[in-house]
């Protein structure tokens, strides 16, 4: 039986069910990307001509409350009464045309702090406030939930110590299954570096956070940098359907990490804030340009509700970026896109450079052969090219200059031995042999030291390697090449044997070696009063020498991590 109402003005209450908060913070954020929502609502906080704005982050717990807790206060203008009302109305904005918002759909805070924790406190205050009142709300997800109701009473109270801005505090993390741990932490810091790098850059936005590493250990976050070829990169400014896209695009240098996993391509921007990672659009991704970064800056092209992706179907995406394939989901066809035409003439530069490069590599592996020019010179004109911090010509040029000084002074390589025979008389640990020493690789040096002679000022490295010299031979050797110390252990002497740690007796080898060379480039007596005073100094410039590679490699092992950590959040 068809049921007949009695009224045709009947209308449908359709008020959400007191769970919607609870389910909207399922929504699958991860930690960083939660956090990163209340600092868009802090950074559309800014108070006018004031910069930058200050962040701070902090962890719980502390020596007052046990509970775990996680404290993100800003120093912007803060809420009046009515704007924290509004502030947990579901999909409320102030301004929906004001286009420099971040804020754009009004659920990120509520979301966001769901997300992490079942209770969060926001409090409050404006920064014209004159009667130092600040504002508290707290959302208790159980007694929401029990109450039935949408409605939670705000707190009024005068507190002068209470800066103007604002705080919120997450808690109950259990119920949310958050765990808050010094890599998690970690990756936070490495992302919002990327995400919010342009603001730091411009000076707009500074945060600062705990790390978890000691208590009170604090780390300001830096923007990410890239290194390009030649430090240079190419402006981008064009339009898409009246849209304005912005950016940048460059080659990154050579062994830059985490090439071979794809991390390279654009990062996407909108209103300055990373919303895209190594996206691979209007350009081929293929080897030839695996070397390609850059920026995109796309603030009025359609993004998604919460701010983790665009909207890729849109008719203004697909003209920047080309016609989706549907033999390859999520692909492109890169060449119909407007982004592809302004990228031609870019990559044409840098085929053109890659070619010129690998000209000027053949005439200096050439010369090797047909000039006489010595290894080490080869080595130290390859690594320039390597490293691109200079013009393919200018290697060149150079490589000239040497042949033609090989030509007017005779073989280079009679020097260096001269200057091994040199060391036999002024070194007794020296022996002289007459091998090649060109095929030591001095391009990691152990040691590296500067002396200032007549005026001069002339840096010398120190290398380390080991060799059979038999059983007879002496402990250590030295040779040189120009001004490249080589400390040759003998792994024949009968003292490796008895040793158990090998690596500390190559250690007193090359800090031995050094305090001699020390006191022969210096012109001292040989004594044993200078002995141990060069000694002393040694050690301390060694040991603070090792700590600096150390924390060096620890730096790089963190960035490669990091990009691992890039691939596998977008």
């Amino acid at each position: 039986m068809t049921e007949i109402h009695k009224s045709q003005n009947e209308f449908f209450d359709i008020t959400p069910d007191v769970h919607l908060i609870q389910s909207m913070g399922q929504k699958g954020y991860k930690f960083w990307q939660a956090i990163s929502e209340l600092i868009d609502n802090a950074l559309d906080a800014r108070i006018p001509g004031k910069s930058p704005l200050l962040l701070l982050i902090k962890f719980g717990p502390d020596n007052v409350q046990k509970k775990k807790w996680i404290e993100i206060r800003d120093e912007g203008r803060g809420m009046t009464y009515d704007e924290l009302e509004k502030a947990m109305k579901l999909a409320y904005v102030r301004n929906r045309k004001d286009e420099k918002k971040l804020g754009k759909f009004g659920l990120g805070l509520k979301t966001a702090a769901s997300s992490l924790g079942a209770k969060f406190t926001i409090k409050t205050k404006h920064y014209e406030n004159k009667n130092d009142e600040v504002f508290t709300l707290i959302y208790d997800e159980a007694k929401f939930i029990k109450a039935g109701k949408w409605e939670l009473k705000p707190n009024r109270e005068v507190d002068k110590n209470f800066k103007h801005g604002t705080l919120i505090r997450i808690e109950e993390f259990d119920e949310r299954g958050t765990s808050i741990y010094q890599n998690k932490v970690s990756r936070m810091i490495d992302m919002f570096s990327l995400q919010y790098g342009p603001y730091i850059e411009q000076g707009v936005l500074r945060i600062i956070t705990d790390t978890l590493k000691k208590k009170g250990s604090e780390i300001v976050v830096k923007p990410y940098k890239y290194e390009l070829v030649n430090d240079k990169r190419e402006e981008l400014n064009f339009s898409v359907r009246g849209k304005k896209v912005t950016g940048w695009v460059g080659f990154v240098k050579a062994g830059h990490t985490g090439l071979s996993k794809g991390f390279f391509g654009f990062n996407l921007f909108w209103r300055n804030r990373l919303v895209g990672l190594h996206k691979k659009i209007g350009f081929r991704p293929h080897a030839e340009n695996w070397r390609l970064v850059g920026e995109l800056h796309l603030d009025d092209f359609p993004i998604t509700n919460d701010k983790r992706d665009f909207i890729w179907n849109h008719n203004d995406m697909t003209a920047l970026v080309g016609e989706e394939k549907s033999d390859d989901e999520g692909s492109f066809d890169y060449r119909h896109g407007a982004l592809f035409k302004e990228l031609e003439l870019t990559l044409d530069k840098f085929e053109k450079y890659k070619k010129e490069r690998r000209a000027v590599a053949k005439k200096v592996k050439d010369a090797v052969e047909t000039e006489n020019i010595p290894m080490r010179i080869a080595r130290e004109l390859n690594h320039k090219l390597k490293t691109e911090l200079v013009k393919p010509e200018e290697i060149e040029k150079e490589l000239i200059i040497n042949i033609n000084k090989l030509k007017k002074d005779g073989e280079i390589k009679n020097e260096i031995l001269d200057n091994l025979k040199s060391f036999k008389s002024e070194v007794p640990k020296v022996i002289e042999e007459k091998e090649d020493i060109e095929k030591y690789d001095l391009t990691t040096p152990i040691f590296d030291l500067s002396i200032t002679r007549d005026g001069n000022k002339e840096k010398y490295m120190f290398h380390h390697k080991t060799k059979s010299f038999g059983i007879q031979g002496s402990e250590f050797e030295i040779k040189r090449d120009g001004n490249n110390f080589i400390v040759i252990t003998n792994t024949d002497h009968p003292l490796l044997s008895e040793c158990e740690d090998l690596n500390f007796l190559y250690t007193l080898h090359k800090v031995e070696a050094i305090i001699l060379k020390i006191i022969q480039l210096k012109d001292e007596k040989d004594t044993i009063e200078n002995y141990f005073t060069r000694r002393d100094q040694v050690w301390r410039e060694f040991i603070k020498q090792q700590r600096a590679k150390r924390t060096k490699l620890e730096i790089e092992k963190k960035q490669k991590e990091l990009e691992n950590e890039f691939s596998s959040e977008f």
